[in-house]
């Protein structure tokens, strides 16, 4: 799925270079890649045909790629540059909660220990790991927009949308409803906590993860209309 790669890197190259807990552990990042990923991959494969598939040139093996320079700008510097943002900023709002600034919570490096801004290690740590399920989650749900969005090239949700019409694929919804449930054994799974250090999240951060979903397909509906609108530019 289109920005899920980049929201992991940046989780990785966050810790790296700006010294703080990473956002994702690899734990997280792994089962994503295998399970929540892959049952939403899953149902594009029963998509119908877009409607101007006949009219499109016949592709030209030598020229054209199917993965090339468009497709990774449109991946990374479109859908990544929302979504991942979108889920950095979650984890700092967690930890804004309990006090902890944005440059108490950088350039910290070996500096997030035991008395850290009067928190024991244990608090610390426990923020961390709750903090790194709420970046998971909102990527998991933040990829509902990107999931619908990618459905077609041009076509509108509206005229093209899961649950009726001429492309109707309600293995979209199957998708979605399999991704979040994969979040919630994950979270609330007692071995998978004891083991992978998961913890459960508070409510707000299951919820506003799908603004940024819609906010995600809206921004693709702008695009679709653009395009529409002016199909040689």
């Amino acid at each position: 799925m289109p920005a899920r790669s980049y929201a992991e890197f940046m989780a990785v190259l966050t810790n790296v270079l700006l010294g703080m807990q990473i956002p994702m552990t690899s734990y997280l990042q792994v089962c994503y890649c295998i399970t929540n990923d892959v049952i939403m991959s899953i149902s594009l494969m029963y998509e119908k045909p877009e409607w101007d598939l006949m009219q499109r040139k016949p592709r030209n093996a030598r020229t054209d790629r199917l993965a090339d320079w468009r497709l990774f700008l449109h991946v990374y510097l479109f859908y990544g540059l929302m979504l991942w943002p979108c889920a950095m900023a979650m984890w700092f709002l967690y930890m804004h909660q309990h006090h902890l600034s944005f440059y108490e919570v950088i350039l910290t490096y070996n500096r997030w220990a035991d008395g850290w801004q009067g928190y024991s290690a244990d608090q610390l740590s426990e923020f961390a790991d709750v903090g790194q399920c709420i970046y998971y989650v909102t990527v998991a749900i933040g990829q509902y927009g990107t999931l619908l969005s990618v459905r077609n090239r041009r076509v509108s949700i509206l005229q093209s949308n899961p649950l009726w019409g001429p492309r109707r694929n309600l293995l979209v919804l199957v998708g979605m409803t399999g991704t979040v449930l994969i979040c919630i054994v994950n979270l609330y799974g007692r071995g998978l906590q004891q083991v992978f250090n998961t913890r459960p999240i508070p409510g707000m951060f299951w919820g506003l993860p799908y603004t940024f979903a819609l906010g995600i397909l809206l921004m693709d509906e702008t695009r679709k209309a653009i395009v529409r609108k002016y199909p040689k530019v």
